[in-house]
C-alpha cells in the first residue's frame, strides 16, 4: 500500500512539473521624449507590442531559475503571513473590544470569552512564526544549493494587453502593486519597453520582468524605421526569446538530400524563413514546426520537441515532385464536382474525372451537384493513397455523399431525447419498487390484512420496469445511430477499378 501511494505522489508531482504554464504578457510601450504625442504614435505604442508577442511562437519551454523558483515559494509565504497578519489584527480588536463590554457580562462568561479570544490570538501567532520560519528555512536551503531547476515550463502567451490600474502605474512596474494587479491576472512574465524617434527612426528598448519578484531578467535594445516595425519586432522577439525560456539555445543542423537541392532548400522554422541553402540554424528549446521547400521536389513538414539536447543533426531526403493523370469514376453516378489539392475538377461526359495528383497520399472532397448544377449541401470525403497513383490509373469511388453536419445533430439531438426519457423513467421505477417491497412487508408482517395493494403495486412495479427497459433500449439504439453517423465523415478509399485490376494481373492486353 505504501509502494502505490508513493508512486501515486510521484506522478502527481511529476506531472505538476511538467504541465505547469509560464503566462507571458506585454503592455502599451511608452514614449520617453516630451512632447506631444499624435495619434499614430499612439497607435505605434499598442502595435508595436502586439507584433512583438506575434514573433514570439508557441510552444516555447521555459526552465525556470533557481532565484525564481525560491521567490515564488517565498511570494506563497508572503501572501500566507499577510492573511495571517490580518486576522490576528481582526482577533485582538475583537480581544479588546470584549474588554471594553465586560461589564453587560457576567465574570464567568466573561473570563470564557477572554480566554477563547486568547486562544484564538495565540493560535495566529504560532502560525506567523511557523511560516517565518520556513521563509527562513527556504532562504538557507537555496544558500546550500539544494533547490534545483529542474522543472519545465510551457510557455502561454496572454491574448490581451496588460493594462494596469492608475496607482499601479504611478507605483512603477517593480512596485508591489503592481505585482500583486500580475499575479492576480497569473502573469509570471511581462515585456515593458520605451520609445525614442528622430527623423522616422525609432529605438526601442525592451525590458523582461520576471513576477514574482519583479526582476529584471532582460533588457535589449533594437533600431528601426517606422516604415517597417514588422521587421523590428521581429529582431525584439529574436533577443528577448533565450531571455524568455531562460535556455540555451538549440542548433539544428539539416542534411538533405539529395546533394543537388542542398543549395536551393528554404527552411521554415515557426513560419520564419531563412535565406535558400543555409542549414544550420540556433533555436530556443521548445516544440518547433520545421518546412523545407525545393523547386521540384515534395515539401517536407515535421513538428518536434527540441528539447533534450543542445545540438540536433536532421537528415533528410527529398523525393521528386511527380504528378499523375488519374481518372476516377464513381461507383454510383451522381452529378458532382471534386476539389483535391486546392484545384477544381469536373466530372466528363463519360462519368469519369481526371485528377492531377502528386506523389504522395492525397485527401479529397467531393460535392453533390442539383439539377441547375450548383453545389448543395451533400457532401464527402475520400482518400487516394500513394500506392494506387500511376500515369493514367482508373480508380473507382463508392461514396455516399450527405449532409453530415445536419445528420450529425440529428442525430445527436435523439441521443440526448432517449437519454432523457431514461432518466425521467427511473425515479417511478425506483418508487413503484420501493413501494411494492413496503406493501409486501407489511402483507408479509401482518400490519397489511389486504393484499390488493400489494397487486397494485406488484403491477405498477412490472409496468414502470417496462418503461424504464424500453427507454434504455432506446436511448441505446440511438446511442448506435449516433456514432454510425459521426463515423460517415471518415474519408471514403478509393480503390481500383476492375479493368485497371485485370490488367495488372494479365500484364496488359
Amino acid at each position: 500500500m505504501r509502494r502505490i501511494l508513493s508512486c501515486i505522489a510521484v506522478l502527481f508531482f511529476s506531472s505538476s512539473c511538467f504541465c505547469a504554464e509560464w503566462c507571458l504578457a506585454s503592455q502599451e510601450f511608452e514614449y520617453t521624449q516630451v512632447r506631444e504625442l499624435t495619434s499614430s504614435d499612439r497607435a505605434l505604442s499598442s502595435l508595436l507590442p502586439e507584433l512583438v508577442m506575434e514573433q514570439i511562437s508557441a510552444g516555447l519551454v521555459r526552465t525556470p531559475s533557481t532565484d525564481e523558483l525560491l521567490e515564488r515559494k517565498r511570494a506563497d509565504l508572503r501572501s500566507e503571513r499577510l492573511s495571517l497578519f490580518l486576522q490576528l489584527s481582526a482577533a485582538v480588536q475583537e480581544r479588546d473590544s470584549l474588554v471594553l463590554s465586560s461589564s453587560r457580562l457576567s465574570e464567568s462568561a466573561y473570563k470564557k470569552n477572554l480566554r477563547d479570544a486568547e486562544k484564538k490570538i495565540s493560535g495566529i501567532e504560532e502560525k506567523i512564526s511557523s511560516n517565518i520560519a520556513k521563509d527562513t528555512e527556504l532562504v538557507d536551503s537555496f544558500s546550500e544549493g539544494s533547490i534545483e531547476s529542474s522543472v519545465k515550463e510551457d510557455i502561454s502567451l496572454s491574448q490581451n494587453l496588460f493594462v494596469p490600474s492608475e496607482e499601479a502605474l504611478n507605483a512603477g512596474v517593480q512596485s508591489y502593486l503592481y505585482e500583486k494587479e500580475l499575479v492576480a491576472k497569473k502573469i509570471n512574465g511581462l515585456i515593458t519597453a520605451s520609445i525614442r524617434e528622430y527623423g522616422g527612426y525609432i529605438a526601442v528598448t525592451a525590458n523582461l520582468y520576471v513576477y514574482p519578484g519583479a526582476v529584471l531578467a532582460a533588457t535589449v535594445t533594437e533600431v528601426g524605421s517606422t516604415e517597417d516595425v514588422l521587421s523590428l519586432s521581429k529582431s525584439l522577439a529574436s533577443s528577448l526569446i533565450p531571455y524568455i525560456t531562460n535556455s540555451i539555445p538549440v542548433n539544428l543542423s539539416f542534411l538533405v538530400q539529395p546533394e543537388s537541392a542542398q543549395s536551393e532548400t528554404v527552411i521554415t522554422i515557426d513560419e520564419i524563413v531563412y535565406p535558400k541553402g543555409s542549414m544550420t540554424h540556433s533555436v530556443s528549446a521548445g516544440t518547433h514546426t520545421v518546412e523545407l521547400a525545393c523547386p521540384g521536389f515534395n515539401t517536407k513538414r515535421f513538428t518536434y520537441s527540441f528539447t533534450e539536447s543542445s545540438n540536433y543533426s536532421i537528415a533528410l531526403s527529398l523525393t521528386e515532385e511527380k504528378e499523375f493523370d488519374v481518372a476516377l469514376t464513381l461507383k454510383k453516378q451522381i452529378s458532382s464536382v471534386f476539389y483535391t489539392e486546392g484545384v477544381r475538377s469536373v466530372m466528363q461526359p463519360d462519368g469519369s474525372v481526371h485528377l492531377l495528383l502528386g506523389d504522395e497520399n492525397t485527401l479529397g472532397y467531393m460535392v453533390v451537384l442539383d439539377e441547375e448544377g450548383k453545389a448543395t449541401d451533400s457532401t464527402t470525403f475520400f482518400y487516394i493513397p500513394q500506392n494506387l497513383l500511376s500515369d493514367d490509373a482508373a480508380l473507382v469511388l463508392n461514396a455516399k455523399p450527405s449532409d453530415a453536419d445536419s445528420l450529425i445533430d440529428k442525430r445527436r439531438i435523439w441521443t440526448y431525447r432517449a437519454y432523457t426519457a431514461l432518466l425521467m423513467s427511473l425515479p417511478t421505477t425506483f418508487i413503484c419498487m420501493g413501494n411494492y417491497n413496503s406493501a409486501l412487508l407489511a402483507y408479509q408482517s401482518g400490519s397489511l390484512n389486504s393484499p390488493d395493494s400489494v397487486y397494485a403495486w406488484n403491477t405498477a412495479r412490472y409496468i414502470s420496469l417496462g418503461v424504464t427497459v424500453t427507454c434504455g433500449v432506446f436511448f441505446i439504439v440511438e446511442l448506435v445511430r449516433y456514432l454510425y453517423t459521426a463515423d460517415s465523415v471518415i474519408p471514403s478509399r478509393v480503390t481500383k477499378s476492375p479493368l485497371e485490376t485485370s490488367k495488372t494481373n494479365t500484364g496488359g492486353i
